[in-house]
């Protein structure tokens, strides 16, 4: 979508005031130079625009105030919009064309205003962006890259014109921030932005030579009259990232950039060809600029053949490249967690019948049962075949498969696998039925690793059970008594030095200290896939498990899990925490169920308890299977929602989002109606674009 025209009718040098970007029709222009108006109206046509393409103005009286202030003519109301071409309608042949308008007017001592016309406010049509530049703005504070709590909403960048207070980002440490994360995690958004703002800053202010933050006396020592359009430089590039889902390809993003009176923020000895680089790196968003130095004007207007793509058009992106990354932290599980799904099936040709199929139907890790029988058939000389499409298959006469997770699509591929391999298939898992077991003699076996290319971690168990009989839990009905069923020679084969423990609670066992010196005398990296229980944390044991390399699933950071499922759980907490005295707060995360027997406010008491204590929460849904209890809670908002909104995370925002939006849910079906707070909390800084969507989808849930 593009901006095709911006008018302005009466009360304006008592006529018309039209800026047209229509060049033809497949092209539009891509910038466009007010001349002839004063600084203080040109600010003003800005103001305006804003409120047209989509801002919010907190004292709006005030600016219609202004904008009644500055006609001419008494007698009749200030008229002004923009006309958005949209992306060609595929049934409809042709573009078509949104006009959205506003009009201020006055009736004896009150400023009335006509609402917007058009029905596109909250979408963003343009692109989910639109950014100012007013020389005369107050920059305010600085806030901090990593989490901008202070920072207006991040895709609506028009408020640029309509407040006073707008705080931009530190320039050194956003950079360094940048840098690091290209540098050492091999963020290629992070390399895309770090490039992306260098190259704004190394064209546009040629004097500077700049290569990466690392070298401070660079930074230190630059002019001051570099400082502003630097720190624009670089907001605006976060900001226009910022309004993209994930921040892919956000240099590629359509959208409007105003500068207000071009020439304080480039000046014209330093570069000419300032607008040239603007829409090389960014060659779909459409410029507006204001210009009161003629000398300026006049360089600006002799750059012909500056215009955006048609609707349907591409159009090349120019980008200095300033960082290569390298490999800072081990990427063999990484990668192979995240193409799970992926890489672990090779093409196969069909099996004979006395070949051994295994189907591993869902899971997201790999499959411990699967592993097991593999080995077993391995052992007596037989072919073995991973598979997920298991079709080709038909004539083999053992197949097994394990489906983990139980929901409409698994049920659909289980009816399938049924009617393909009939009596040939033994199916089991969580998804099918919880309580049916390996054979003893096939469980004893140590897992077949090489079933799962690439796999270099062990996993396994080395205790069953749990005595503590939790209402919402299943564990110690499946898996009877707590108890040790394996040792580390049983699960972990020579060489490997990473392991994945699955035990539902080992910390309650009473010998885990010896299992805990096991593991550090053999220097095992160890993910507590199930978390341990902060309950069974005593002097004794704290000291060696903070000596554990105590890891995430893919091995890349330091990380001890630990549940807290009830706010009746927080002194323990408070009390075992500082046992733990070797382990930073950031390399912690406690899982919190919700949805079974907390009431909101036990849950704010949680999250309000883990946001002081300076660790994350990782939130699961309870989700009830066959044998296991319904959730008990029936009177769900027993305090007032609003506390919730002063609770988040940074270091997992989207899973905590995932909760928010549980409670939103719940709460349209308790009240009858959304509240819209809430929402705005839940797409404040990701999958804002969905927003729309989601308050449709809400919206459709209300009683009529």
């Amino acid at each position: 979508m593009y901006l095709k025209k911006i008018w302005l009718h009466n009360g304006w040098n008592n006529g018309a005031y039209d800026l047209d970007f229509q060049d033809g029709d497949k092209r539009i222009k891509q910038w466009s130079i007010i001349e002839g108006l004063e600084p203080a109206r040109a600010l003003l046509l800005f103001k305006m625009l804003a409120l047209c393409l989509g801002g919010k103005c907190e004292n709006y009286p005030a600016l219609a105030g202004e904008i009644l202030g500055q006609r001419c003519r008494q007698d009749s109301p200030i008229r002004f919009g923009v006309e958005l071409l949209t992306v060609p309608n595929k049934k409809v042949n042709g573009n078509r064309t949104i006009i959205i308008s506003q009009e201020v007017s006055e009736v004896a001592d009150e400023v009335n205003t006509r609402p917007f016309t058009s029905p596109f406010n909250d979408l963003k049509p343009l692109g989910y962006f639109a950014y100012g530049y007013d020389s005369n703005r107050d920059l305010g504070d600085r806030v901090q890259p990593e989490y901008p709590a202070n920072s207006r909403p991040r895709h609506t960048r028009f408020e640029t014109f309509l407040g006073g207070h707008f705080p931009l980002l530190p320039l050194k440490h956003w950079l360094s921030l940048q840098y690091r994360n290209a540098d050492r995690h091999n963020s290629t958004l992070a390399q895309n932005l770090y490039n992306s703002s260098l190259s704004l800053i190394s064209g546009l202010l040629p004097r500077l030579r700049f290569s990466h933050p690392g070298e401070d006396h660079t930074l230190s020592r630059l002019p001051g009259d570099y400082i502003a359009p630097m720190e624009f430089l670089v907001d605006f590039t976060r900001q226009i990232s910022d309004s993209k889902v994930n921040g892919a390809g956000f240099n590629t993003s359509a959208g409007i950039l105003f500068i207000h009176q071009v020439e304080k923020l480039f000046p014209l000895k330093d570069n000419p060809e300032a607008i040239r680089v603007l829409a090389d790196i960014f060659p779909n968003l459409q410029f507006i600029f204001t210009c009161q130095q003629q000398e300026m004007a006049a360089s600006i207007k002799q750059m012909n053949g500056m215009t955006v793509p048609g609707p349907s058009s591409t159009h090349p992106v120019k980008m200095t490249q300033w960082v290569v990354t390298k490999a800072g932290r081990e990427k063999s599980i990484c990668a192979y967690r995240n193409n799970f799904k992926m890489n672990r099936f090779a093409e196969l040709s069909p099996a004979a019948g006395d070949t051994v199929v295994l189907i591993d139907v869902d899971s997201t890790i790999p499959n411990l049962a699967l592993m097991k029988i593999s080995r077993f058939y391995k052992k007596q000389g037989r072919e073995v075949i991973l598979t997920r499409e298991s079709a080709l298959h038909r004539k083999a006469d053992r197949v097994f498969a394990s489906c983990v997770f139980r929901n409409r699509s698994t049920q659909v591929k289980i009816d399938r696998l049924k009617s393909i391999h009939a009596e040939a298939l033994d199916i089991g898992g969580a998804g099918v039925d919880i309580f049916k077991k390996l054979p003893g003699e096939i469980d004893a076996l140590m897992p077949d690793y090489e079933l799962y290319p690439g796999m270099d971690f062990a996993m396994g168990f080395l205790t069953r059970g749990c005595h503590h009989n939790c209402g919402f839990c299943l564990v110690p009905r499946k898996e009877g008594a707590l108890r040790q069923v394996a040792t580390l020679d049983d699960i972990v084969p020579p060489g490997f030095a990473k392991l994945v423990l699955l035990d539902n609670n080992l910390l309650a066992y009473p010998g885990t200290t010896d299992i805990f010196k096991e593991i550090i005398k053999r220097n095992l990296r160890v993910n507590f896939n199930q978390t341990l229980d902060i309950r069974y944390v005593t002097p004794g044991n704290a000291g060696l498990l903070v000596k554990i390399d105590s890891r995430n699933y893919s091995f890349s950071k330091r990380m001890y899990y630990f549940s807290l499922n009830s706010s009746a759980l927080i002194p323990v907490v408070e009390e075992k925490i500082n046992l733990l005295k070797g382990i930073k707060r950031h390399d912690f995360i406690f899982i919190c169920m919700y949805g079974y027997d907390t009431t909101l406010s036990d849950d704010i008491g949680r999250f309000s308890f883990l946001q002081n204590l300076g660790v994350s929460p990782f939130t699961q849904r309870f989700q009830p299977l066959d044998g296991s209890p319904v959730p008990l809670v029936e009177n769900y908002f027993d305090t007032e929602i609003d506390a919730l909104l002063n609770i988040s995370f940074y270091n997992n925002g989207r899973n905590f989002e995932g909760f928010l939006k549980w409670v939103s849910r719940r709460y349209v079906e308790e009240f009858g109606k959304l509240h819209m707070p809430l929402v705005d909390l839940i797409f404040k800084y990701n999958y804002k674009p969905y927003k729309y969507k989601y308050i449709k989808t809400m919206a459709g849930t209300l009683p009529a």
